[in-house]
């Protein structure tokens, strides 16, 4: 069911806040789908439980996590040849809904991330509402 918003989807409060800002944001903003960018599929499998109203893309480097995630609800695992930076995670997902027909210029996306390797000195969570061009 997209959309059930339930307030205990997982013990880490940040991810629990994640999750649900993104199921709300996709209810109020018509997304229309939620980029997870993930090293270990969790942050993926923790959207997946909180039921956004739009599809999550999940793009990982690791085939395993890849496979992984293919048994998530809602999750459309895609495979990464490179390492991404929020930037360029941004171009990927633009270029990638519109390939897949999922929204077109003018539609909004979520881009969520979990700490890259480029922040491991300072984790950086985020949720940013995107605009297709």
């Amino acid at each position: 069911q997209f959309g059930r918003l339930s307030s205990d989807i997982s013990i880490y409060p940040l991810s629990n806040a994640l999750a649900r800002a993104c199921t709300l944001l996709s209810q109020d903003m018509e997304i229309h789908a939620v980029n997870v960018l993930t090293r270990s599929g969790r942050t993926a499998r923790i959207l997946s439980v909180a039921r956004p109203n739009s599809p999550i893309l999940a793009y990982a480097r690791d085939i395993r996590v890849v496979r992984k995630m293919q048994l998530y609800w809602g999750v459309v695992p895609i495979h990464l040849d490179k390492e991404l930076t929020l930037e360029t995670f941004a171009d990927e997902a633009n270029e990638t809904v519109k390939r897949m027909g999922i929204a077109k210029a003018g539609d909004y996306l979520l881009l969520v991330s979990s700490p890259l390797k480029d922040y491991v000195r300072r984790p950086l969570n985020s949720i940013i509402v995107f605009q297709v061009v």
